[in-house]
């Protein structure tokens, strides 16, 4: 037996848009945490969130990308955004959302950490910077090749 402690990681695979990975998220903050937050287990389980977009949800990816530039933005608000973001999802499902722009969803997702007070005005602004497409004709936004990196 070693004297070292056991580290395990435990990875999520979640979809923003999908009702299994709110559930998923509701557990990991009511249950899991409070456990790994208790002595015996404390520093001996690290969790990873992996954000993965359905493809079959049209504007998961859009509010991925949010997630991600809230992550740029406000590295400590991000826990608390992802939670609301899976908690709001109904928003973005396929009928909702059939009618937002793909800008309209992005600023949407942004709007969301504003309202439910996770993040400043500047924060929300500075992360609607982030969404904005910029550069080539087919290029995304400035968060599009972070979202290719979470696939990886």
């Amino acid at each position: 037996m070693s004297d070292y402690p056991l580290l395990t990681i435990r990875q999520f695979f979640w979809d923003y848009v999908c009702p299994f990975s709110r559930k998923s998220g509701q557990a990991v903050e009511t249950i899991l945490k409070p456990l790994l937050e208790t002595p015996q287990y404390a520093g001996k389980v690290k969790i990873i969130m992996r954000p993965h977009p359905q493809p079959w949800h049209s504007s998961s990816t859009l509010v991925h990308e949010a997630a991600l530039a809230v992550a740029k933005v406000a590295p400590g608000s991000f826990w608390k955004y992802t939670l609301e973001l899976l908690k709001e999802q109904e928003q973005f499902y396929d009928i909702p959302a059939a009618t937002m722009t793909a800008a309209q969803a992005r600023e949407k997702a942004a709007e969301i950490g504003l309202s439910a007070g996770i993040l400043s005005a500047e924060e929300v602004a500075a992360v609607k910077d982030l969404l904005l497409l910029k550069g080539t004709p087919n290029g995304g936004c400035a968060v599009t090749n972070d979202l290719k990196a979470c696939s990886e």
